[in-house]
């Protein structure tokens, strides 16, 4: 029998990638593991997306920084489209910037 974690008590974290690589080797990019950080991820690209989308679960504990972004925040475009796009752009810029020397398979922009 499978036992999977409660998703009240995880954080869910989305990966995209321009392709769902795993399909290529036959895989279905579902995997499992109880000993790791990352203990689920789900294939969770979407229909006629070119692009693959990996959906992990991460146990809810201090994993690093969290970046926040809205659109309420942007000094043009507040609670519009074009400031949500700003803002995002903003914020992951600052997370490649702090994520200097990391490896890029951790960063996701």
């Amino acid at each position: 029998m499978h036992q999977h974690q409660s998703l009240g008590l995880v954080i869910r974290v989305h990966a995209v990638y321009e392709t769902p690589f795993w399909r290529e080797a036959g895989l279905s990019g579902t995997c499992f593991n109880p000993t790791d950080m990352v203990q689920e991820i789900y294939n969770n690209t979407n229909y006629q997306d070119p692009r693959g989308t990996l959906v992990a679960f991460v146990p809810d504990e201090p994993v690093g920084p969290i970046y926040w972004t809205s659109p309420d925040l942007a000094a043009e475009g507040c609670q519009h489209v074009d400031g949500a796009v700003r803002m995002g752009l903003d914020t992951a810029r600052r997370m490649v910037a702090a994520g200097a020397g990391s490896s890029p398979a951790s960063m996701v922009v």
